[in-house]
């Protein structure tokens, strides 16, 4: 069982520096009003996320110290799984602390390593809960309701399989909304793909079209003097009278005629002869230009046609290339979505089945829950009549999640099922039954807190619980029942209970006393573990206010000694 094994304060109004150990069970602190009692809880509850007070930083120092030392025993995932998230070792021993400075310099740290407040107060919160006169402790948070309402009416799988299925529901729905994603991007991208076509349909672009264009309306403005050039080189190189072409043949005939005498004049004759069929294609590619190259389209006609292709990529803001691209991807883009188009449906119907699976999941754990909660609500009407409140009406309110149209699927299914779970209660006659946290007093709510715990926290496994004098105004009969409560409480959580009253305290395992003194015209605060003749001696003083009445003594020595109500010890 995890528990709290070391408390150290500083500097916390009258407390200068005191350290006390805690023990299994059920521990009790006593002492003289002002004494500090009050302190310790105040103390603890930094720890819980109690606002900050510079006010109760003792006089001359600058700040105020709180840290708790704990033992962790194996189910204490939460905490642990925190603990490596820190990046921190895992240790069976954890130390939590809260430093408070008049210079705003607050702290919080775990294992002595600085962490936000926030991740302090979570994890401790884990672990411990603090209920007293006016604090409802974990009751505020309607999550906690709902787990110790569960955790008694052994629904826990159940709600386990309601949070897979859930799981299982949420990730395909998240796959389902990808798809959808991907479907009307896919869409607007064919839509888009289609127009397109549609558009270019009568101009039919052609890749390098435009350059092609561009080039021969240059070529078209200089249609004459091309002509004219082209002509007059022809004529020179090949058609003329004493052409290029006749010279270039004059010479290789002489040349050839001679070759024999000597092989350069033949290697020179060879040379010409290839000069002269260069000059002969040439010319060929000349006339072929004429005829073939410059076409008979008319500058207007390019203008036209290349004032079309660039209205084509203003209009769709893109280039010629891109266009074609986005063209030739149009039946690319149908058969993809297509196939997009049936997974999406086959996704649809798989959710479909899932959500219908999560509905009958979420029925069956709100039928269990409604079949067993009248068995809680007499459990817990009964303990809290013996605690002295006479006419208790308890009922846990189940109220169905409203699923408004348009609903999301969080909204639908809350990670705590198909209803809320609240805790009502009556503690009049004719009074109507409103929710526990707006109904009782201070010392009511404490034992009404302490009744629900009784019934239901042996299956919640809260280690540490710390009440703070919920026993006040309880005596008689109600106060054995309270302290009997509490250690019945200590057989699956540790206690730690500040108290007035001697009849709780007699409940200990383990007895601690807050005494103040004076030295030096300051106020000191000790913690002293009672044992033996010491105990004694502090139920004496609580019973009578002194130890020295000898009816006191016998009263303390009876509550100690009752083997009936010691049944624990």
């Amino acid at each position: 069982m995890s528990l709290i094994e070391k408390v150290r304060i500083r500097n916390l109004a009258i407390i200068e520096d005191i350290e006390f150990s805690l023990s299994k069970g059920l521990n009790v602190i006593t002492g003289e009003s002002g004494a500090g009692k009050s302190l310790i809880v105040k103390a603890l509850g930094l720890l819980l996320g109690e606002k900050d007070d510079t006010s109760m930083i003792r006089q001359g120092k600058r700040e105020l110290a709180i840290e708790v030392s704990v033992l962790l025993d194996g189910e204490s995932h939460h905490i642990i799984e925190t603990i490596k998230d820190l990046g921190l070792e895992e240790e069976d021993r954890i130390s939590f602390g809260r430093v408070v400075s008049k210079d705003s310099r607050n702290r919080s740290h775990i294992l002595g390593t600085l962490v936000s407040r926030k991740i302090l107060t979570g994890c401790f919160r884990e672990f411990a809960d603090l209920l007293g006169q006016g604090e409802c402790g974990r009751f505020k948070d309607p999550r906690f309701q709902h787990t110790l309402i569960d955790n008694f009416l052994e629904v826990e799988e159940d709600l386990a399989k309601y949070l897979k299925k859930r799981g299982e529901v949420f990730l395909l729905s998240k796959d389902h909304e990808n798809l959808k994603h991907k479907l009307k991007d896919l869409e607007e991208r064919y839509e888009a793909s289609y127009a397109l076509s549609l558009d270019m349909s009568n101009i039919d672009p052609k890749p390098g079209e435009e350059s092609m264009l561009e080039e021969k309306r240059r070529l078209e403005r200089h249609r004459k003097e091309i002509f004219d050039a082209i002509g007059m080189s022809k004529s020179v190189l090949y058609e003329e009278e004493h052409s290029a072409y006749e010279s270039l043949v004059s010479a290789h005939k002489l040349l050839d005629s001679i070759g024999g005498l000597n092989t350069n004049f033949q290697a020179f004759a060879d040379r010409i002869e290839q000069v002269i069929i260069e000059v002969e294609d040439i010319s060929i590619s000349l006339t072929r230009y004429l005829n073939d190259a410059i076409e008979p389209m008319g500058l207007e006609d390019i203008e036209v046609r290349l004032t079309d292709l660039r209205a084509l990529k203003r209009r769709w803001n893109r280039s010629l290339e891109e266009l074609i691209a986005m063209k030739d991807e149009l039946k690319t883009l149908e058969s993809s979505f297509e196939l997009l188009q049936l997974d999406e449906r086959q996704v649809n119907g798989s959710l479909g089945k899932k959500i219908k699976e999560l509905c009958e999941i979420g029925e069956g754990l709100s039928l269990k829950r409604r079949n067993g909660k009248n068995i809680l609500e007499g459990e817990l009407a009964k303990v809290i009549k013996k605690l002295g409140i006479d006419h208790p009406l308890f009922e846990i309110v189940l109220e169905p999640v409203i699923r408004f149209e348009n609903a999301t699927l969080e909204e639908r299914f809350p990670a705590y099922g198909l209803e809320r779970l609240s805790l009502h209660i009556s503690l009049n006659p004719g009074e109507g039954l409103k929710p526990i946290e707006k109904v009782a007093s201070g010392g009511e709510m404490a034992r009404i807190l302490l009744s629900v715990y009784a019934v239901a926290l042996d299956k919640s496994k809260l280690p540490v619980i710390i009440f703070d004098e919920i026993d006040a105004g309880v005596g008689g009969k109600g106060a054995m029942v309270l302290g009997q409560l509490l250690k019945d409480l200590s057989k699956n959580s540790q206690i730690v209970c500040i108290t007035h009253n001697p009849v709780t305290a007699s409940f200990a395992d383990h007895h601690l006393v807050i005494v103040k003194k004076n030295v030096d015209n300051r106020s000191y605060t000790h913690v002293a573990v009672a044992k033996g003749e010491e105990r004694t001696l502090e139920l004496e003083r609580m019973l009578v206010g002194s130890n020295k009445a000898k009816h006191a003594s016998l009263l303390a020595s009876e509550l100690l000694n009752d083997d009936e109500r010691n049944s624990y010890n």
